[in-house]
């Protein structure tokens, strides 16, 4: 099992996202929105609490004719856009009004487009759609369509007024175009939300738009790494025109795998080794604003394992006092930081963002662990044993997605990449498995709504 300071760190940080939850007062577990208020709920899917964000969900739908107000007066817009702090039913902490930055909305959606992903809940689906749905209109409107034939986001800003980056006062009367984090965030939720209203059977006027701005979207800023600037070691860039690299140990150029996930990650090596090359050069654990996004990340660029788990535990002994309170400013702990956990489902399961499952992807080699039933894309609940020497056991996956779909499961073999062996509990029935078109050590089996499968090393 995972170290016990670990599981009891773990336990507390459902409990203080579940009290906020059901007392409603979000704006008083988080200091301001972004990321911030956010990263609480980050984790709650693939954690198997989808509930848990429930109410931040119903809050910003109430924000929605705010938001709307605000396209039009802005921007001459449809859809939403959303100020950087703000909170629950349209509130505000600021008095400057919008603050430059076109991702704040957006990074709001992917709550949404994570509960569908994770739970293929039709029902929650045509009462929560309006969201997500509002920030894809705005974005159709905002966008310019350039000579490159890519849909771009100008006069944006990184960070807030854009503001540059550690007092650069001369980048901060730049325009941002293209930021980093908008793009990152956009090209997730085009074909998430695409695929919303196919399911619903809506906005058919608007899918060969939609369709097309997902396809054609600007491509990220790359820059070359401080130290090394050979192409195979060039990182993510801030925006177009900054006039230096990311920092380490900043966060808001490393939004291309979590909280979303680009998924031209899977068939563009280019932009995987960029993104890995991101990771080990970013290193964003001591970053209050850092820590819900960057260590999720790393792991699911598969670099730097034993640095990201031992990071994420250190910031657990260092800002979890006894009394469950955070201590600010410790390694990343903020009060924002809670989001920050999630590394712990990412590194016990790859959910299938790659076009497979994974077990135990991110846990240091002679780390035991084991779980139960945490969450994949698709609907697929999961469990797994490893002992410290690696074996694996216990594996059972079930076919719980909300839309009442049979599915096909795809695995990465823990056996040494070899085919596996799977077993319907109750009827005893075993699926052909076979291994997966183009992936190695991959295998596939159909599953049936409702139906749980034993998995086995093989005979």
């Amino acid at each position: 099992a995972a170290p016990p300071r670990f599981a009891r760190k773990i336990a507390q940080t459902t409990l203080v996202c579940c009290l906020c939850c059901l007392s409603r007062m979000i704006v008083r577990c988080a200091r301001d929105v972004l990321q911030n208020q956010q990263g609480i709920y980050f984790g709650v899917h693939a954690a198997n609490a989808s509930w848990l964000g429930l109410a931040n969900e119903q809050a910003m739908l109430e924000y929605v004719p705010r938001g709307q107000m605000d396209a039009r007066a802005q921007f001459n817009c449809s859809g939403i856009n959303m100020d950087c702090e703000i909170f629950a039913w349209g509130q505000t902490t600021t008095t400057v009004g919008d603050q430059g930055q076109r991702s704040n909305a957006a990074l709001t959606a992917v709550q949404f487009a994570n509960h569908w992903l994770y739970t293929r809940d039709v029902n929650w689906l045509k009462s929560h759609y309006l969201f997500p749905r509002e920030v894809i209109a705005f974005f159709t409107d905002y966008l310019t369509l350039e000579a490159d034939g890519k849909y771009h986001s100008l006069n944006d800003c990184l960070n807030e007024l854009c503001s540059g980056d550690l007092g650069d006062h001369a980048e901060s009367a730049l325009r941002n175009d293209d930021p980093h984090v908008t793009i990152g965030l956009l090209r997730f939720l085009f074909p998430v939300v695409v695929e919303m209203a196919q399911t619903l059977g809506v906005d058919g006027d608007q899918l060969p738009k939609w369709q097309h701005i997902g396809a054609n979207l600007a491509p990220y800023v790359d820059v070359a790494q401080p130290g090394n600037n050979t192409r195979e070691a060039r990182i993510y860039g801030r925006f177009r025109g900054a006039l230096h690299p990311p920092r380490p140990n900043t966060q808001l150029t490393f939004s291309a795998s979590w909280p979303g996930y680009d998924p031209e990650l899977n068939v563009n090596t280019t932009l995987r080794q960029i993104d890995n090359n991101s990771a080990l050069y970013m290193q964003s654990f001591t970053c209050g604003n850092c820590f819900p996004l960057f260590p999720p990340g790393a792991v699911r660029s598969g670099v730097a394992v034993d640095a990201t788990w031992n990071s994420t535990l250190a910031a657990i002994d260092c800002g979890w006092q006894q009394n469950m309170l955070l201590r600010d400013g410790c390694t990343g702990m903020a009060t924002e930081a809670i989001g920050g956990m999630a590394v712990a489902s990412e590194a016990l399961l790859g959910q299938g963002q790659h076009g497979w499952l994974a077990l135990f992807p991110g846990l240091p080699l002679g780390q035991p662990a084991a779980f139960r039933n945490l969450r994949a894309i698709g609907g697929l609940l999961v469990s797994a044993r490893r002992d410290s020497a690696g074996a694996v056991s216990s594996v059972m996956v079930t076919n719980d997605a909300r839309d009442g779909h049979a599915q096909t499961v795809a695995l990465l073999s823990p056996w040494a990449g070899q085919a596996f062996v799977t077993t319907a509990e109750g009827t005893g029935a075993k699926p052909k498995v076979t291994a997966k078109h183009g992936a190695v050590g991959v295998y596939e089996f159909g599953a049936e709504i409702g139906a749980a499968y034993r998995i086995d090393a093989p005979k």
